[in-house]
């Protein structure tokens, strides 16, 4: 900076540059969308696995599993697209406390143990049923400390 900044503008750029590095804030809406979107589509794959008899039912479950988990990366995708287009990405650390990692590492470790159970007992349906709906819980507990990181 140059000796004949004046204060106010000293202020005023160093606002600015703030303002600027600040990290953009994600939307209420996205942890809940984010845990939903992964959690009902592993469900719907899960259920067109249990109506295999039914090859209609089990079709339309599995496209409804399909459009649910491409409707999720594609809203994570555009909502990077306008963080990097408005020059700041958050950090994907978005466990701010350790409580909140820890927690968020035994709902995983559930979601592998019961999940896994399942699969080694042969029923796939039931693996994918139980895996998204602990997988979307996490997700949801996990992004919601992202918006919300001082609970």
């Amino acid at each position: 900076m140059a000796a004949e900044l004046s204060p106010e503008e000293a202020l005023r750029a160093a606002a600015d540059a703030r303002r600027a590095a600040t990290p953009p804030p994600v939307p209420g809406w996205f942890p809940v969308f984010m845990g939903a979107t992964f959690g009902l589509a592993m469900v719907a794959v899960g259920l067109s696995t249990l109506f295999d008899k039914s090859p209609g039912l089990s079709q339309a479950f599995g496209i409804a599993g399909i459009v649910m988990l491409v409707a999720h990366f594609a809203v994570y995708a555009e909502l990077v697209r306008r963080w990097r287009r408005g020059g700041v990405v958050p950090l994907s650390e978005t466990c701010s406390t350790r409580a909140r990692r820890r927690k968020s590492g035994w709902f995983l470790l559930a979601a592998i143990v019961v999940g896994g159970a399942f699969y080694l007992a042969g029923s796939t349906g039931w693996g994918n049923i139980s895996f998204g709906v602990i997988i979307g819980v996490e997700t949801w507990y996990r992004l919601i400390g992202w918006t919300r990181p001082n609970e």
